[in-house]
């Protein structure tokens, strides 16, 4: 699903990443794990293209990631960021169908059945499914 091959990336004379290579198949659970200014967000940053990588490749389902693919590389790779971006008015249903977005015609932003049975599996997969109709104040830092 993820293949990494020689990822370097450097900020001026500063190499954060250096010869990286390695493959994650498709069902895998990967935890990246390293003390502050390892490079673990530059790492994440470059296998969903919000940085391009000075030199080696990242791939996604076999395409490589780059200006040309990111839209459908982006469709499937999720990213979370550390910062907790939910919509605190609204519950965890409604801030996982705001992912959804991406799919619909600006014209029609209505949730289809579908879109709301994808969020659902979504939201069970990681154990909150006694939350989905629950404001997110309520969760806890890491539920959110």
């Amino acid at each position: 699903m993820i293949q990494v091959a020689n990822l370097t990336k450097s900020f001026g004379r500063h190499r954060v990443l250096r010869a990286l290579s390695f493959r994650v198949g498709a069902g895998e659970l990967v935890v990246v794990l390293g003390p502050s200014g390892a490079g673990k967000s530059t790492l994440l940053r470059c296998l969903n293209g919000l940085v391009q990588p000075s030199l080696g490749s990242v791939a996604v389902a076999g395409s490589v990631v780059d200006r040309r693919t990111l839209g459908a590389v982006r469709k499937q790779v999720g990213f979370i960021f550390q910062g907790v971006n939910v919509h605190g008015s609204l519950t965890v249903l409604q801030n996982v169908l705001i992912g959804r977005l991406a799919e619909k015609s600006p014209w029609s932003i209505l949730f289809s059945k579908e879109d709301r049975s994808v969020a659902r599996e979504a939201i069970e997969r990681v154990g909150l499914g006694e939350k989905t109709f629950a404001r997110t104040p309520t969760l806890s830092g890491g539920q959110r």
